[in-house]
């Protein structure tokens, strides 16, 4: 009798789209020459009961994954070290070990700088706090991220600190009003505060049906953001930091030669996803 864990409980077709990074992340971690380490990953993937073999095919995502995972990982540790001090806010989760892997990355020198707090849907939560318990440091939140009570209540609990939103693997699943309102608050509850979070152009919302790991899942992309710099739009103290594309990284290459000339010269492509650090002007 198998002791591996049925998928069971996850309603909400985005809450079980967490399985796909899951399993990019512990793919490129597998490699021999992994550029991307999530030993957690790896573990937590093996106590599911669940055919994750659609998946195999998808190197655009399991490359992209590990790159954009990587990458939030060195932009929150950035902004943990020049901090007196941190919240980070993993907005969706799932069953994603950020605090680990930062922590992995600086050791000793986050310590007594940043708490981290995991958000996600009820049943969501429920299943992390079984498979993947908190750290001293770490505290979950049920709840849905346009719930604004949360809001609230870490505004509370930590005034004066540097806050870090991270919506990774999230927004393309919501659409650009409920994008909207969601950055609206942040930048309105938490002045001085960073965004990290990744994001689609109109070309692949329209073609999300086509990609390589989404049209095995049930949710489909629905935000459309021709440039990142829209969301300046939305309110007068968001401002766009920084924005890179996955062609941008030399670990890109490894989706194969041609995929890679695509993404690289091939404007509709390059511009098709983005990974984008926003902050929130002080008053």
């Amino acid at each position: 009798m198998s002791n591996k864990l049925a998928v069971t409980g996850l309603n909400d077709p985005i809450a079980q789209t967490l399985f796909i990074p899951l399993y990019m992340k512990s793919c490129q971690s597998k490699l021999k020459d992994a550029f991307f380490s999530d030993p957690w990953a790896c573990a937590l993937i093996e106590q599911f009961d669940y055919d994750f073999s659609s998946f195999d095919q998808s190197v655009l995502s399991s490359v992209g994954v590990a790159i954009r995972a990587g990458y939030f990982d060195r932009l929150t540790a950035d902004i943990i070290a020049t901090a007196q001090s941190c919240v980070v806010v993993n907005l969706g989760a799932g069953l994603d070990a950020r605090f680990q892997r930062v922590q992995m990355l600086m050791g000793n020198t986050m310590e007594d700088k940043a708490s981290f707090y995991n958000l996600d849907l009820p049943e969501v939560i429920a299943l992390r706090e079984q498979l993947l318990p908190a750290d001293s440091c770490e505290t979950c939140i049920s709840a849905s991220v346009f719930d604004s009570d949360w809001m609230d209540e870490l505004n509370a609990r930590h005034q004066g600190a540097t806050f870090v939103f991270i919506a990774e693997g999230l927004l393309m699943y919501f659409d650009n009003c409920q994008v909207q309102q969601l950055l609206q608050e942040l930048a309105s509850s938490f002045p001085g505060c960073h965004i990290l979070f990744d994001g689609i152009s109109r070309w692949m919302r329209d073609n999300s049906d086509n990609h390589d790991s989404v049209k095995y899942a049930g949710a489909g992309f629905k935000l459309a953001l021709d440039s990142p710099r829209e969301i300046e739009q939305w309110h007068g103290k968001l401002k766009v930091i920084s924005v890179a594309h996955y062609a941008d990284f030399k670990e890109w290459k490894r989706v194969g030669f041609f995929n890679y000339l695509l993404s690289k010269y091939i404007p509709k492509y390059f511009h098709s996803s983005f990974l984008v650090h926003a902050c929130v002007e002080q008053p």
